[in-house]
């Protein structure tokens, strides 16, 4: 077997999904089951991987839905946001981070596009499968904030004696 419980497959159907149990030459996952003909591994997800019709979340907590090759409002590749309003898919990275702070995605569901309009006018997403969300990162703190939170003196060890 090529993957492992947990791996992330892109299908052949453009389906970004989860392993939950392999059984024989049978991957089950969160949405099906799939054979290695059908998968094409996909570790994570990148700007280039949206779709027209992708229900996006930013880190903000707003939502918008992605339009390619749209050529409206004096600019190709954009989100359409709850109020009409859009941003520019162009001031996103690759990795989905925008230059400013407050926009960079967080998830995006895929699903029926009417559907994702339906999630946009209700600001939230109905009926939609999440495909990707941002990996949390670990927060870095110093020792001294770790003192003031618990309030008290800390020792920082790798593994709690028993």
């Amino acid at each position: 077997m090529k993957y492992k419980v947990g791996d992330r497959l892109l299908t052949i159907t453009d389906n970004i999904v989860t392993v939950k149990e392999i059984c024989g030459d049978v991957y089950f996952t969160d949405r099906g089951f799939y054979s290695e003909g059908f998968i094409e591994r996909k570790a994570s997800m990148t700007k280039d991987d949206l779709k027209t019709g992708d229900f996006v979340q930013r880190s903000d907590g707003a939502y918008g839905i992605i339009m390619l090759n749209a050529e409206g409002h004096g600019v190709r590749n954009f989100i359409i946001k709850n109020d009409g309003s859009y941003l520019d898919l162009g001031r996103f990275r690759s990795d989905m981070t925008h230059c400013e702070s407050g926009y960079s995605l967080i998830k995006v569901y895929r699903g029926y596009c009417g559907e994702a309009y339906r999630s946009l006018k209700a600001n939230a997403a109905l009926d939609l499968a999440l495909i990707w969300q941002r990996e949390e990162e670990p927060e870095e703190v110093t020792t001294e904030e770790v003192c003031a939170k618990f309030g008290k003196t800390v020792k920082i060890v790798k593994e709690k004696s028993e």
